[in-house]
């Protein structure tokens, strides 16, 4: 037994010796309790492993099981196990990357048929099993009864199998992916916009998880346009950036050619001008009014629009479908 391995480990990991054609591996990192087991994939089916020239498989299915030990220990002497599968490459596994002339890389072609066969998909448990440390012992929470490591191995095993077969799940997680992936699209677009058409950007932090799963601040939006450079409303001390008077002229002309051509009035636009154009100081009110929400109000409705994108990727990526 490898002597960076601890005896909380070796306990574990003796729980394990029974498992049938599969590579044990018990962890060395003395922060955490566990074990990996390769298992290879079934030989037909609708995914196809990679393999190397002597047709050993070189894609296998990786199982962890373990737990983060406490210290002092819990006062019931029990912690939920960690239980997950994933699909590795045996031969990437301390490599940058295949060499096809090794004898034990997989081979190019195998590669490519494994590539475009349908792929299963990695799952993880988190609070079903159950591990007693006086005991020795493993509970199912799902049956309330204690099983065998066997039974923890062969559910989450055949389980990472069914989903190649099951098109509900197989279609939740698709649509689930293409949501999370479509938000950093348009969370740049947003960005643009503000830039583009208000003259706003977000100033850059050093925290790199601000706009990935953290929300910006308000305070962080700042002007692209100096101060001095501003445009006063009307002769005020309000000022607006340049970005945002262009934005706002181009919309009302645009609104005032759509209601010329077309005969249609946008929110009612076109006859409120008219109307406050029989007073003036009305005019000026609703002018300035509608630069302020240009300058100030909508580029913060950008920012929180980007928050609630934010907050929508983070609750895609944790959320968890059943099977």
């Amino acid at each position: 037994m490898d002597p960076n391995i601890t005896p909380q480990t070796q306990k574990f990991v003796s729980l394990f010796n029974g498992i049938d054609k599969a590579e044990i591996i018990p962890w060395t990192d003395v922060n955490y309790v566990g074990l990996s087991i390769m298992k290879d994939y079934p030989e037909k089916g609708l995914f196809i492993p990679a393999k190397t020239k002597k047709g050993k498989q070189d894609t296998v299915a990786l199982i962890k099981i373990g737990y983060l030990p406490t210290n002092p220990p819990s006062p019931d002497n029990k912690v939920l196990l960690n239980v997950s599968i994933h699909k590795v490459s045996r031969y990437l596994s301390g490599r940058l990357g295949y060499n096809f002339d090794d004898e034990e890389s997989p081979t190019k072609i195998s590669l490519q048929q494994s590539k475009e066969s349908r792929q299963p998909f990695d799952l993880e448990e988190e609070s079903r099993y159950e591990y007693y440390l006086d005991s020795n012992k493993l509970r199912d929470l799902k049956t309330k009864q204690y099983i065998k490591s066997e039974k923890i191995v062969d559910d989450i095993y055949s389980t990472h199998l069914k989903t190649l077969k099951n098109i509900k799940f197989r279609l939740e997680v698709a649509i689930q992916r293409k949501m999370a992936d479509s938000i950093d699209p348009s969370l740049k677009f947003l960005r643009n916009v503000n830039l583009i058409f208000f003259g706003k950007r977000i100033k850059e932090t050093d925290n790199f998880g601000v706009g990935i799963f953290e929300i910006y601040s308000h305070n962080n939006l700042i002007d692209m346009t100096l101060e001095k450079d501003k445009i006063r409303i009307l002769g005020s001390d309000l000022p607006i950036s340049y970005h945002t008077a262009r934005t706002f002229i181009i919309f009302v002309l645009g609104l005032f050619l759509i209601n010329y051509y077309f005969h249609f009035d946008f929110f009612g636009f076109v006859a409120l001008t008219n109307f406050s154009a029989k007073n003036s100081l009305f005019l000026a009110a609703l002018v300035a009014t509608l630069l302020i929400i240009f300058d100030r109000v909508i580029p913060h409705g950008i920012i929180t629009l980007m928050n609630t994108l934010i907050r929508l990727r983070l609750h895609l990526i944790t959320r968890k479908i059943n099977f």
